[in-house]
């Protein structure tokens, strides 16, 4: 692995919010042996809205030695408003630790060693122009077993203005002689964010980053709690000429053939109550998980 990169995922701090369910145990436990299971420093924290309960799991039936659970003193009237909490936690972390990466993800999703690798290799190229790697939420249909785009609700057009990237490799990067390519996708959740430290001091001081109150309403917003720290400064971006751009989020994706790439697609693990786990595919256009991972950009 490249030096640089290597710096990157030195010590990683990832931030879970779980709101309890019982249900959502045997995720949780899968997302953690996951997270532990990086081969390298790894601390994680796991807000939840019932800290006492989760902990007894942890003690009674679970052994995550890097594991710490985070309870809220805030009293929330809807589930969603435990998303926000993580600014908090990781302020704290950023303050008291020297972790190199910040990881802030939903309990029911798996970003891969090998995916995290490649997301640090990304965002070298992509970080000095602004831009961030992003992921796909992936989930396998019930009827056919393919990969669908479960957050997607609408194809890609490769022909789009500013869709299409194109950076060229470093000359410290990982000896590949060819530009890589990336694409905007039509929407930028992914039910989590990752950030080097320098990121994360940027974001921190951004008006935004302490809005964490418009999430404690009637009906919070969870999407915009895991991404709308991704909103561009549209003037910057169009002095590059990427114009209708929504999200600094681009993906990796084979330009021949059309396909973004395997590496960015992330499991959402919990299908029960996921249009993804319909008996027949939903009517294009109407829903979630309409749209196979493959089949996501179009000429």
């Amino acid at each position: 692995m490249d030096i640089a990169l290597r710096d990157v995922l030195n010590k990683i701090f990832i931030c879970i919010t779980f709101h309890w369910t019982v249900r959502r145990l045997p995720t949780l436990q899968l997302v953690l042996q996951t997270y532990t299971g990086y081969p390298t420093n790894v601390e994680v924290c796991v807000i939840t809205n019932e800290p006492e309960r989760l902990s007894n799991v942890m003690r009674s039936r679970w052994n995550f030695t890097s594991v710490s659970v985070c309870g809220t003193r805030r009293e929330m009237t809807h589930a969603f408003q435990l998303a926000w909490e993580h600014r908090d936690v990781m302020e704290v972390a950023y303050e008291k630790g020297d972790h190199s990466l910040y990881i802030y993800t939903e309990d029911d999703v798996e970003l891969t060693w090998p995916a995290l690798q490649a997301w640090a290799a990304d965002e070298s190229l992509l970080a000095p122009v602004g831009l961030h790697r992003g992921f796909v939420r992936v989930e396998s249909a019930q009827w056919d077993g393919r990969l669908i785009a479960n957050d997607q609700l609408h194809n890609v057009s490769l022909s789009m203005a500013g869709a299409d990237v194109s950076i060229a490799p470093s000359l410290h990067g990982d000896a590949r002689v060819t530009a890589s390519h990336f694409v905007h996708l039509a929407s930028s959740y992914q039910a989590m964010w990752v950030a080097s430290r320098m990121q994360l001091a940027v974001w921190m001081r951004d008006p935004e980053w302490g809005a964490a109150q418009n999430g404690y309403t009637d009906n919070p917003s969870r999407e915009d709690a895991a991404h709308n720290l991704y909103s561009l400064k549209t003037d910057h971006f169009q002095r590059q000429g990427l114009h209708g751009i929504l999200s600094s989020l681009v993906v990796p994706y084979d330009r021949a053939a059309h396909r973004v790439l395997p590496v960015a697609g992330i499991a959402h693990l919990d299908t029960k109550e996921s249009d993804c786990s319909l008996e027949a595919p939903r009517p294009a256009g109407t829903a979630h998980c309409t749209i196979y991972f493959d089949d996501l950009l179009v000429a």
